[in-house]
């Protein structure tokens, strides 16, 4: 059976459920997690998407992202999207929740995480093709050099940049 994912207003009030597909087609808005992984460096962990995902195959985006599951909340499911797609277990601190496109005319109610971390990143390749460290510079300027990234991590970044990155100790 297909899972049916709350789908939600701007005040994120719960207002139907559906597909993940039927939400995009109908420009409904889901529920999602990001979260942005540094070293203790201070520097960004990009991933780059599998080449065969239905949306944004092979484009850059945050370290890890994925939809919230009915019954889910923002904070569970940004633990179990950095456990399953990195392989990662950390302390997250969240940035903000807001409305971020994701495609044209699309957007997704999204809670934007942040954490530290130097264990060893496990990609999960049905999902990720690569990934690697980057100071947030030099992502901003992959950019600008028209690099194909998702909508929602050129967003945040142009939003926040500097203000994401998160040091230890």
């Amino acid at each position: 059976m297909k899972t049916q994912y709350p789908i939600v207003n701007e005040n994120d009030e719960v207002i139907g459920e559906m597909g993940k597909r039927e939400a995009y087609k109908a420009k409904q808005m889901l529920r999602s997690s990001v979260i942005f992984v540094f070293n203790s460096g201070g520097e960004l962990f990009l991933q780059k998407r599998a080449k065969d995902k239905d949306r944004y195959p092979g484009a850059y985006c945050m370290s890890a992202a994925g939809h919230v599951e009915p019954n889910e909340t923002y904070e569970q499911a940004a633990k179990r999207e950095l456990f399953e797609e990195l392989g990662l277990k950390a302390e997250l601190v969240e940035i903000s929740q807001e409305r971020v496109p994701v495609g044209p005319g699309e957007f997704a109610m999204s809670a934007v995480f942040t954490c530290v971390s130097d264990d060893e990143i496990a990609l999960q390749e049905e999902e990720v093709e690569s990934g690697e460290f980057h100071k947030i510079d030099d992502v901003l300027e992959m950019i600008r050099a028209g690099n194909s990234f998702t909508p929602n991590i050129v967003y945040l970044l142009q939003k926040y940049g500097d203000k994401l990155v998160v040091r230890r100790g």
